[in-house]
């Protein structure tokens, strides 16, 4: 082998092609042979018939499944764009009015919510539902600023509305006069605030023209209705409501509260416990 590489080196290209273009039908299985092993040596010492080799594929590996995070999830709007999730709390239910005067109830009735942290949150896709099965969807690209507050209702004519100004308009969202239930839920379906108001001793009795407010938060009470009073601010349309503004200790009592986790604690929570499970 050793003395056919070093006659392959010397030159003797032409003799070594001789031999490869020997006929297959013609040679005999030695000349076969040694028809195979000059072509190789041929292919292998020629400067003009390099071949490279192509590289060795890599081992294909099944990369793990990767893990969804509730902070950075698409959901399908009902118009139908697709929609990036916003699943921070921090925007509470803080006013709403179940029962004007001063207008219709379909363009009157409103409802306040307030972002009680200092940045600002994108609400595309959250849900504000009511008892009659009744669910208002926050629209695309729809943000709330920190500390601001922002207003839901059926107009945006404030001389059918009852002169508010409104940020969004719902279209059959009702609420009940006498007692029903608010429910305020993020993209990802997490439960940020729910609201079950009544006629029963422990909530301000319902009067027309008046609308709840949030007062100081307290932890401790018994029932969430303690933390809800009627409004006594008297409002150019004659009924009785602060919409678009909340206390600036309200927002601190509130985000103090969010912060410890203990908003709308249900009465029978274990200690250390703030899970809470919320009917649709």
């Amino acid at each position: 082998m050793k003395r056919i590489k070093q006659f392959a080196e010397r030159g003797a290209w032409a003799s070594i092609a001789s031999w490869s273009s020997i006929p297959k039908k013609k040679s005999g299985r030695v000349v076969q042979k040694k028809r195979a092993l000059l072509v190789a040596i041929f292919a292998a010492c020629s400067p003009h018939t390099t071949q490279d080799t192509p590289p060795s594929p890599s081992p294909v590996t099944k990369s793990p499944p990767m893990k969804e995070s509730s902070q950075d999830r698409t959901r399908v709007h009902p118009s139908g764009r697709s929609v990036l999730k916003d699943c921070r709390t921090g925007v509470l239910i803080t006013e709403f009015m179940v029962n004007p005067e001063a207008a219709l109830d379909r363009f009157g009735e409103y409802v306040e919510i307030t972002n009680v942290t200092n940045d600002t949150i994108d609400l595309s896709g959250w849900r504000l539902s009511n008892s009659s099965n009744q669910t208002f969807v926050f629209p695309p690209n729809h943000k709330i600023r920190g500390g601001a507050s922002q207003i839901l209702a059926g107009s945006l004519n404030p001389d059918l509305n009852g002169e508010i100004q409104v940020a969004e308009v719902w279209i059959g969202f009702t609420l009940p006069n006498e007692k029903g239930v608010l429910h305020l839920r993020t993209a990802c379906n997490d439960s940020v605030d729910r609201i079950r108001y009544s006629n029963r001793k422990d909530w301000p009795r319902p009067k027309p023209g008046y609308s709840f407010e949030r007062r100081l938060h307290q932890p401790k009470a018994m029932s969430t209705g303690q933390n809800w009073k009627r409004s006594t601010q008297l409002m150019v349309s004659g009924d009785f409501g602060s919409p678009g503004f909340v206390s600036p200790r309200v927002k601190e009592s509130l985000k103090r509260s969010l912060e410890g986790k203990r908003l709308n604690r249900p009465q029978n929570a274990r200690a250390g416990s703030t899970s809470e499970k919320v009917p649709r």
